[in-house]
């Protein structure tokens, strides 16, 4: 089914972040938490990587092909070849699935990222804690990154 002639390529940050946008308007899911998935997950263009189960998880941010013939009502002509290798068409996917995952939690967010691997108590709350953390350092760069911009002297000011 999975033939070995795909190669990974890093996602450019820009293409990821343009991708997560597009994800999370389209899904009503916060993109700085698909981002914090994306970081998780840890995959890359053309990723096609074999679990212990015989299902495989697929590009950046690693869609299990469990889930292919129930998204493929939703993503008409869906094939595992396009998840691995298309940034955009691998972050829908992942954006829907967690909005999926959200709506059965009741809007739980961490319930939701936790499910989003797996259902299994003991890998859902170490994928959610994985995730939590990947979040909080986000979150934290990015308060650093405007405190930054805050501090920065006005041009029009004189001495």
């Amino acid at each position: 089914m999975f033939d070995a002639g795909y190669t990974e390529q890093a996602v450019p940050a820009a293409e990821m972040q343009y991708c997560i946008s597009m994800a999370s308007r389209l899904y009503n899911v916060p993109g700085i938490l698909l981002k914090a998935i994306s970081q998780v997950e840890g995959g890359k263009k053309g990723t096609i990587s074999k679990n212990s189960n015989g299902s495989y998880d697929l590009g950046p941010m690693q869609i299990n092909t469990i889930h292919l013939p129930r998204l493929e009502a939703q993503f008409p002509g869906l094939t595992w070849k396009a998840l691995a290798s298309n940034t955009c068409l691998n972050v829908a996917v992942a954006g829907a699935l967690l909005r999926e995952h959200l709506t059965q939690c009741q809007e739980d967010v961490w319930c939701a990222v936790g499910n989003y691997h797996s259902k299994t108590p003991k890998y859902h709350i170490t994928y959610r804690t994985k995730v939590v953390n990947a979040y909080l350092s986000l979150l934290i760069a990015k308060q650093n990154k405007n405190t930054v911009k805050k501090a920065r002297p006005r041009p029009d000011t004189q001495s």
